[in-house]
């Protein structure tokens, strides 16, 4: 916690060593996201293909509509801006 500059009070006994450990693995996740230690998971034009196809082969409202979800996620993680956009509207 030194290396953010910040103070923590003293006094509180046992409860800020995993206060603590807490604080720094979520200061690590956020720092990992930013510096592209997680990775976005993209999806291609054969993913959207076949998300597209079930969505037409669907036979229930139930079962298009839980393609049309699928459908939507694979468009807005595609590497391809026009993908996005269909994904967005």
């Amino acid at each position: 916690m030194a290396r953010l500059g910040i103070l923590l009070p003293l006094g509180l006994g046992s409860a800020w060593p995993a206060m603590d450990v807490k604080i720094r693995e979520f200061l690590d996740s956020v720092g990992s996201f930013f510096t592209g230690g997680d990775h976005i998971p993209w999806s291609d034009r054969d993913i959207i293909a076949g998300c597209e196809r079930e969505v037409t082969e669907s036979g229930t409202t139930e079962t298009k509509n839980e393609g049309l979800m699928r459908l939507s996620w694979a468009l807005v993680h595609s590497r391809h801006s026009e993908d996005v956009n269909r994904g967005t509207m």
